[in-house]
């Protein structure tokens, strides 16, 4: 009979057994992918976040070049109200513009940045986000929609800003065949690929806030 050292014992009784080890294992991969789960909910929040405040930055951008005269010497405005367009139709994106015409909205008019057209810039929304509601507040008029509550479910919705006033013009179709209507304030939500939502709040005060 060999007789160990208490040495030897100690060390024959330190490894891991093969059930222990299986179980360490499967406890390090679970909390793998909770840390990978949580990660990429995070990076779909941030991105919404991202493109929310990308859209309101581009409507604080019509505000500052509408009150800082920003010329556009091509057309017969030369310094016009500038805005932007949102529609459900296109999803993916907001439309920056000239409102050469002075009409209050955005005329699809040809290639975009083209000379002589409203379009200056095509906004393409990133990381998957679209644009999922677009709410409308007529004043004093309660509407009844399964998207919007109390608000109009507008079909597009155009923000402008005409010098040198700093308020804003909220103009947008109900799709009812009843014409365009004035809002007193608007609400863009986008939604990520995995359901988050941000909204995008304008006022015709000018105040922009994004919950």
């Amino acid at each position: 009979m060999t007789h160990l050292s208490p040495r030897a014992r100690r060390l024959r009784h330190c490894g891991f057994s093969l059930l222990e080890a299986i179980v360490a294992v499967a406890i390090f991969a679970m909390l793998s992918a909770t840390v990978l789960f949580n990660y990429n909910n995070f990076n779909s929040r941030l991105g919404l976040e991202q493109q929310a405040h990308e859209v309101a930055n581009w409507i604080r951008t019509a505000q500052a070049y509408a009150l800082g005269v920003r010329g556009e010497t091509a057309s017969g405005a030369v310094f016009p109200a500038y805005g932007v367009h949102l529609e459900r139709d296109l999803p993916d994106r907001v439309i920056f513009f000239a409102d050469l015409d002075s009409d209050g909205e955005y005329d699809d008019d040809g290639t975009c940045g083209a000379v002589g057209t409203e379009c200056k810039e095509i906004v393409k929304l990133k990381n998957g986000a679209q644009l999922s509601k677009l709410c409308g507040e007529i004043p004093g008029v309660t509407a009844s929609s399964p998207d919007c509550g109390t608000y109009d479910n507008a079909e597009f919705i155009d923000i402008v800003f005409t010098r040198p006033n700093p308020d804003a013009a909220i103009k947008g179709d109900p799709g009812s065949g009843g014409g365009d209507s004035d809002y007193s304030e608007a609400i863009a939500t986008f939604r990520s690929l995995k359901g988050y939502e941000r909204s995008v709040d304008v006022w015709t005060t000018g105040q922009i806030s994004i919950r």
